[in-house]
């Protein structure tokens, strides 16, 4: 019975790859193609991004004709400001009076001092709702 059941293994497999095979294929093929609604079309666009860490960022993002300020760091992303417009650029030699950058630091570092996003996973997973 063992060289039985192992043929019989070997055969069952190899009828069953192709079958597996042909559907990976049409998934990939027919269901990923249909992810947006028009191929092609952006909805949403990175501005400009800044590295403040290895793991801490600022990026300015487009969304529907409003922009959004946001910071993003490990595990988490803090929205600092919505725009309705584009701000002005920096131009060459001017400090962060354009963006009043002192005032920017003191609201990100209390953004992530206040979420404690491993609690808030937790309390979540425990919502009765």
């Amino acid at each position: 019975m063992g060289s039985d059941g192992t043929l019989w293994i070997v055969l069952r497999t190899l009828l069953a790859l192709p079958v597996v095979l042909a559907a990976a294929y049409l998934s990939i093929r027919f269901m990923l193609g249909r992810k947006s609604l028009r191929p092609g079309v952006r909805r949403m666009r990175l501005v400009e991004s800044l590295p403040l860490s290895a793991k801490g960022v600022l990026v300015l993002v487009e969304l529907g004709g409003r922009y959004y300020f946001l910071a993003c760091q490990e595990g988490a992303v803090a929205l600092i400001k919505e725009m309705e417009e584009l701000p002005a650029p920096l131009s060459p030699g001017t400090g962060p009076d354009l963006f009043d950058l002192g005032a920017a630091i003191p609201k990100i570092s209390a953004l992530w001092r206040k979420a404690d996003f491993n609690n808030r996973v937790k309390a979540w997973k425990n919502d009765p709702r």
